[in-house]
């Protein structure tokens, strides 16, 4: 189970992929940055690369009735939280050829890596532990439909729709660390038999 810095983690696993793939592929220069939605909606980006944009988290409900852990401490704690988390990559270019192909590239990368291990997910937190080292993701490429992209443009106050590709990343289960009080157990039992 991961800490509560795994959707950060996350995200730069993804930027870590695209970036060291950049350096290998004809876009050597291209910058991969973590976006928000001030700076999608305050003004266009003007870099040559990619954005990524958490957009959505939902819980997975496949996961969503786990049971309590007990971690080596012995005391049982909470269940972890399952999440999806929901990004949307864009390419910003200059020339729309680019930008094009910008797209293209970032999502032959990414299908070429559907599962992120815990090597990428804990790269940039050296000393910390925030996936386990068996644990991974899943990047699920998710086209959402012409009229979800539209409204979610329309509320970054964008007049232009920007080609975008939105992706799901599974298997991000959040750890509880508070303890569940389970009270004391009983050692002593009087029964009265009359």
């Amino acid at each position: 189970m991961a800490t509560r810095l795994a959707i950060l983690a996350t995200a730069k696993a993804i930027r870590r992929l695209l970036a060291d793939a950049s350096s290998k592929s004809d876009f050597p220069t291209a910058q991969i940055k973590i976006v928000q939605a001030e700076d999608i909606a305050g003004a266009n980006l003007q870099f040559e690369g990619i954005s990524i944009f958490l957009y959505h988290i939902t819980t997975n409900q496949t996961y969503r009735n786990n049971p309590a852990r007990v971690p080596p401490t012995g005391k049982r704690t909470h269940p972890s939280l399952p999440l999806d988390l929901h990004f949307m990559l864009t390419p910003w270019s200059s020339s729309p050829d680019n930008q094009l192909n910008l797209l293209g590239w970032a999502i032959s990368v990414l299908n070429d890596s559907p599962i992120i291990p815990a090597g990428y997910l804990n790269y940039d937190f050296p000393g910390k532990k925030v996936f386990r080292p068996d644990e991974t993701v899943e990047l699920i490429f998710n086209p959402i439909t012409a009229q979800e992209i539209a409204g979610l443009w329309e509320n970054l106050h964008q007049v232009r729709i920007m080609p975008s590709v939105t992706y799901i990343v599974r298997g991000v289960q959040i750890e509880s660390g508070e303890e569940i009080d389970e009270g004391k157990l009983d050692q002593i039992r009087i029964m009265d038999i009359s």
